[in-house]
C-alpha cells in the first residue's frame, strides 16, 4: 500500500532525472548549481500546469474512442520549452498569448493511448559518462 502511495513521487523524480536532466548542471560553482536546480523545478511546474490544460481538454474531446489519451509528455516538453522562451522575449501580451494558444493546440493534437495491462521486458541502459560537465544541452 505504501509502494502505490509512493509511485506518483518516485515517477516525478525519474521525469526530473531523466526527461530535465536535473543531475546535469551547467556550471561547477555552487551558485551555478542552485541556478541550474530552481529553473530545472520551475520548468517542471510549468510543464505540470501545461500537462494538466491540455489533459483537459483533450478528456473534453474522446467522444467515440476506443482509449482513454493523455498528452505526450515529450512533445509538451519540447513544444512549451521552445514557446516559453519566445514568450521571454516578447514584449506584446496579445502575442504572448497567441503563442501559448498555438503551442497548446499543437500539443492536444498529439496524444498518446493509455492501453492497459501492457507491459514490455526492461533493458538496461549504458550508464557509461551520462552527464559530461561539458555537455549540457541548451534550451
Amino acid at each position: 500500500e505504501l509502494y502505490f502511495k509512493r509511485w506518483g513521487i518516485e515517477v516525478k523524480y525519474s521525469q526530473l532525472k531523466s526527461r530535465y536532466e536535473l543531475e546535469n548542471f551547467s556550471g561547477v560553482n555552487p551558485i551555478a548549481i542552485l541556478q541550474d536546480f530552481y529553473a530545472t523545478i520551475y520548468l517542471s511546474n510549468l510543464m505540470a500546469i501545461a500537462k494538466a490544460e491540455a489533459n483537459e481538454n483533450a478528456e473534453s474531446n474522446k467522444e467515440g474512442l476506443k482509449y482513454e489519451y493523455k498528452v505526450n509528455i515529450n512533445i509538451l516538453i519540447s513544444k512549451m520549452t521552445q514557446t516559453l522562451i519566445e514568450c521571454f522575449y516578447e514584449d506584446d501580451l496579445e502575442k504572448r498569448m497567441s503563442l501559448f494558444d498555438k503551442a497548446m493546440k499543437n500539443i492536444t493534437k498529439n496524444l498518446v493511448p493509455i492501453r492497459p495491462n501492457r507491459s514490455f521486458p526492461r533493458r538496461e541502459p549504458s550508464r557509461k559518462n551520462k552527464y559530461p560537465v561539458n555537455k549540457k544541452r541548451s534550451l
